[in-house]
């Protein structure tokens, strides 16, 4: 009798990655979702590794949990190019002698 062995942590989230990419994003009407998830999925595909170390039961839960790690990191690149272009308002407390 052969030894029972299930599938890898690593093979069970690209399995659950494809599975998404051919029933969900193919069902997706807009074009803009269809991108974001094209990009997700680039942010999945880079960090499988972190996503195997992981303890949490669900693969789901994994690609969930650093598809939000990416947005907040998009944020935070988008609230550090916002302050770099907001300027300074003037000091008015500074009174000038005549």
């Amino acid at each position: 009798m052969g030894r029972i062995t299930k599938d890898s942590m690593r093979t069970r989230i690209h399995n659950t990655m494809e599975h998404l990419r051919v029933y969900y994003r193919q069902a997706l009407k807009d074009d803009l979702l269809q991108e974001a998830f094209d990009k997700t999925w680039k942010t999945w595909d880079n960090e499988t590794g972190a996503m195997t170390y992981a303890r949490v039961i669900s693969t789901y839960d994994l690609l969930n949990l650093t598809s939000v790690l990416s947005n907040r990191r998009e944020l935070e690149l988008l609230i550090h190019r916002i302050e770099a272009l907001e300027v300074p308002e003037p000091n008015t407390d500074t009174q000038h002698k005549t």
